[in-house]
């Protein structure tokens, strides 16, 4: 008499293919996260550079800079081909960081011994203002968190 073999899986097969499995989710999950930063920091990089390139775009059309960054939004610009028009900004960009639209805006003020200083402003929701009425040469993150780069985004 022959016996007949089950043609099922072990209970050692299952195990070790659920370990294994298990083993695999556990090494994929920081890559997810990973990723998932790194897409944050490239839209944060895009944001800062639109700003940026706007206010340097003032800059040239105007010879200074911005007293506030309501101005690059409702400042409209013709190029000399005439066939673009715009404005410097069509709409303040949002921080992927913070999810807010919340940016540092750094003006150059001049003390009384005429050296040259960094103030940081938070800027307004609302108006976006620089409340010291100074212009506006750069704009930053307030984030002191470290990038993938290991360079805080402040300091981007």
């Amino acid at each position: 008499m022959q016996i007949q073999q089950n043609p099922g899986f072990t209970l050692i097969e299952v195990v070790i293919v659920t370990a294994l499995l298990l083993i695999l989710s556990v090494m994929a999950v920081p890559m997810i996260d990973l990723v998932n930063q790194r897409e944050r920091e490239e839209r944060f990089l895009e944001s800062l550079l639109e700003m940026r390139s706007s206010l340097d775009l003032y800059l040239q059309h105007t010879g200074n800079f911005p007293a506030s960054m309501g101005t690059l939004i409702a400042t409209g610009i013709e190029l000399p081909n005439k066939k673009l028009s715009g404005f410097y900004l069509r709409r303040f960009p949002l921080n992927p960081l913070t999810g807010s639209y919340t940016w540092e805006i750094a003006s150059k003020t001049f003390l009384q011994s005429n050296i040259a200083t960094w103030v940081f402003c938070p800027s307004s929701n609302t108006t976006f203002l620089d409340p010291l009425t100074e212009r506006i040469v750069d704009i930053r993150a307030s984030s002191t968190e470290k990038g993938i780069n290991n360079i805080a985004y402040n300091e981007w």
